[in-house]
């Protein structure tokens, strides 16, 4: 051999060793484990989005403050504002104070003389027998004509209406 003669030599890969195989065992308990990991996963979705729902409207509830002061503050000026304000005041005043009532005078009623009334003779009420029912025998119903049947193409009987 010489030294200019090359050996090419196979490359060796790593042999991989497969998975055991799972006992029955582990098969259930890793179904439970994945099923309580699916209920809890749910759980926190619906509490995320319930308080993202909770805070979407406190901001809209907050927006809709601001626009009512607002629209509060443009319509009225600070003078009438004041003059709200004052006649808030002495209703709430009027309100809280308990005074006695005007006592009340009574007029009296002018009585007026009526004669008594008569009683009514109400005639004895009738009463009605029914009347007696009148069986009537039914109406004959004409049955109509049978409607004559042919034999068609292919053996098939089908009604003759041509």
């Amino acid at each position: 051999m010489s030294d200019n003669q090359i050996f090419e030599s196979e490359e060796v890969k790593p042999i991989k060793k497969g998975r055991k195989a799972m006992t029955e065992e582990r098969k259930q308990a890793v179904k439970l484990q994945l099923a309580k990991g699916r209920e809890k996963a749910l759980e926190n979705r619906r509490k995320k989005a319930l308080l993202k729902k909770l805070e979407k409207e406190e901001q809209h509830n907050e927006l809709e403050e601001k626009l009512k002061e607002k629209i509060k503050n443009k319509k009225t000026s600070n003078d009438l504002q004041d003059e709200i304000n004052e006649l808030k005041q002495l209703l709430l005043k009027a309100t809280t104070s308990k005074e006695p009532p005007a006592p009340k005078i009574e007029q009296p009623a002018p009585k007026i003389e009526q004669p008594a009334p008569k009683p009514i003779k109400s005639p004895a009420p009738k009463v009605e027998q029914p009347a007696p029912k009148i069986e009537q025998p039914a109406p004959k119903i004409e049955q109509p004509a049978p409607i004559p049947r042919k034999l068609v193409f292919g053996g098939t009987y089908k009604p003759a209406l041509w």
